[in-house]
């Protein structure tokens, strides 16, 4: 995912929850299932592939390429509960 301010090793909760399922039912949120929460630890912070982009014109001589490596975090979900 995009990269969390937090620290690595710190626990965080989601509570934006799209859609819940256990052993005896399927619960779909409308947009978000009420009272869901995703509880998880933050494992790593690391950069991604390098992404190029490239602008061009034609008839113009005009090139420009230009490239960035994102920032992601990596989180382990621990529990997912519905109140």
């Amino acid at each position: 995912m995009d990269r969390l301010p937090d620290l690595e090793k710190s626990s965080v909760t989601f509570n934006d929850v799209l859609l819940f399922r256990d052993e005896k039912s399927v619960q779909v949120g409308t947009p978000m299932v009420s009272k869901g929460k995703v509880l998880g630890v933050i494992t790593e912070h690391y950069k991604g592939d390098k992404v190029r982009i490239s602008k061009f014109k034609a008839k113009v001589r005009y090139r420009k390429t230009i490239g960035f490596r994102p920032y992601y975090t990596k989180v382990k979900v621990n529990k997912i509960t519905v109140d």
